[in-house]
């Protein structure tokens, strides 16, 4: 084994480190790999202050997890090296709304889509994913507002939005991806455009996509009210 050490490169079984590169592991017959450390996902959220782009294995998914979040608000996703280059895009609607969102009501409103025809489940990077959930709201103080997700088996749910929005209105065709630019905390009133949820998708990895999906809106402040008027989720597969 040589290490060679030049403006802060490593290089194992090389002598000429790439020089894009921090470190550089070469296998001397062609013959090895790299073996990343194996979790189990309690272990895994266990982690304190795990840095951003640190990597782990899945010891149930056996799949490498990486934290694309920051140390102090975890967001572990999961990769997979293996994906189509055209997948099926399913879409389904709930069409034109009218509900009205209780006003400083924990109960909410909520609104049931059934997906049918996908006997697969979940997974994120690799397919079947959700590749998008949008929704139009209006209301006169989007940081009343807390919108949940829930996958057909009744109990799991993510946050898709939690408060955010100062004291904007309205959600204007507003899109939540896996893979967005800007988290939906920073995202500016009516919050157009495409955002990363506030939980991401990767709760629901292992659920079955067929069945009721739900979306929840609830009000937990006085005064301002609103109303759902539509929404959707979209599957690739």
């Amino acid at each position: 084994m040589y290490c060679f050490y030049c403006y802060s490169q490593v290089g194992i079984n090389t002598g000429f480190p790439d020089t894009t590169s921090v470190l550089d592991i070469k296998s001397p017959l062609n013959d090895k790999g790299v073996l990343i450390p194996m979790m189990t996902t309690v272990q895994i959220n266990a982690i304190s202050n795990p840095a951003t782009g640190l990597i782990v294995m899945n010891s149930a998914s056996r799949l490498i997890w990486v934290n694309s979040g920051t140390p102090s608000v975890p967001r572990w996703v999961e990769m997979n090296t293996v994906l189509k280059s055209n997948p099926v895009t399913s879409s389904f609607s709930s069409g034109t709304l009218s509900l009205a969102i209780p006003n400083n009501s924990t109960a909410g409103t909520s609104h049931t889509i059934n997906v049918t025809g996908i006997p697969k489940t979940l997974s994120v990077f690799d397919y079947p994913r959700i590749s998008q959930v949008c929704l139009n709201i209006t209301h006169t103080y989007d940081a009343d507002l807390d919108i949940t997700l829930t996958s057909p088996d009744g109990t799991t749910f993510i946050t898709l939005s939690d408060d955010n929005g100062d004291d904007g209105n309205n959600y204007t065709n507003t899109c939540f991806k896996p893979i967005a630019g800007l988290p939906i905390s920073s995202g500016i009133a009516p919050l157009t455009g495409s955002f990363q949820p506030e939980i991401p998708f990767s709760l629901f990895n292992g659920q079955n996509i067929n069945g009721n999906w739900t979306l929840k809106v609830a009000d937990d402040a006085a005064m301002d009210t609103g109303t759902l008027t539509g929404w959707s989720i979209e599957f690739q597969h």
